[in-house]
């Protein structure tokens, strides 16, 4: 009776955290420990409501807790990984990821999320091997798709992010950063027109994307059309006025309207 009460309480916990009732999660979790003592996944579920509640001190206690009772505990490591990633201690995470991989190497979220911490660290091919075995094992996952084409423009391979957005574009049609991305690439590549397309598509799905009218106000420089160049930057400002502004204000691209009246009257002297 003893253990089928820290069952049905660990099960309630369960549930609660599955509809983001993290702190009632979390009291469920506790009852269940006091009456248990220390347990391995108990423990690791409560991290989880930890972090869900943005709680990192205390998700890494208790993840750390369930390490010392299992070293080789796959389900720790990963949560421990979320924390520090959250934390942007992405080394440490990145060491977290790799342990919870020893033990559990057919987890394409865990080689996601491997991928997602090196290419915030720029070691760019280490990042595109984590997400091509992440492909390998979840072929429908466009946001590996998606983390492996930013790696392979980060290193200046352009048209092959390219190649693999569109990868992206062919699973979710309606995931506005591929559109975005893509929309960067074609204008690295000098195809303005495609650019454009691709960021059209972007605010299509996305009109608050201050990228996708940054980009398109770049592609008009290069296409000599200074009136459109005015109507995306001025887009732009009202939805990111500081970074975007600051941005414009070193970009080559606006190199030769930067004398202009118009643009020191968006931008700012």
């Amino acid at each position: 009776m003893h253990g089928q009460n820290i069952q049905m309480l660990h099960q309630q916990g369960s549930e609660l955290y599955n509809q983001g009732r993290y702190q009632d999660a979390i009291q469920r979790f506790n009852r269940a420990l006091e009456m248990s003592g220390e347990h391995p996944l108990i423990l690791t579920n409560r991290g989880y409501a930890f972090f869900g509640l943005k709680q990192p001190k205390e998700a890494t206690a208790s993840f750390k807790r369930a390490l010392a009772l299992d070293p080789n505990y796959s389900f720790a490591w990963h949560g421990q990984g979320l924390v520090l990633a959250k934390m942007r201690q992405y080394d440490k995470a990145v060491e977290c990821f790799g342990k919870a991989l020893e033990h559990e190497p057919q987890n394409h979220q865990l080689w996601y999320n491997k991928g997602t911490a090196l290419n915030k660290l720029e070691r760019y091919k280490d990042a595109i091997a984590c997400f091509r075995k992440a492909i390998k094992l979840k072929p429908s996952d466009y946001r590996s798709y998606y983390n492996q084409a930013i790696a392979q423009g980060s290193l200046g391979k352009n048209r092959d992010a390219v190649q693999t957005i569109r990868h992206v574009i062919n699973l979710n049609s309606k995931y506005a950063p591929a559109w975005n991305y893509q929309g960067t690439m074609f204008l690295i590549l000098k195809q303005y027109a495609n650019a454009l397309e691709s960021f059209d598509h972007a605010i299509d799905l996305d009109s608050h994307s201050a990228s996708a009218w940054y980009g398109k106000a770049k592609c008009y420089v290069f296409l000599n059309n200074v009136e459109m160049v005015w109507t995306c930057l001025y887009r732009t400002f009202v939805i990111s006025p500081f970074l975007y502004k600051i941005a414009a204000q070193t970009d080559p691209e606006f190199e030769t309207l930067r004398d202009h009246p118009k643009f020191k009257k968006l931008v700012g002297d």
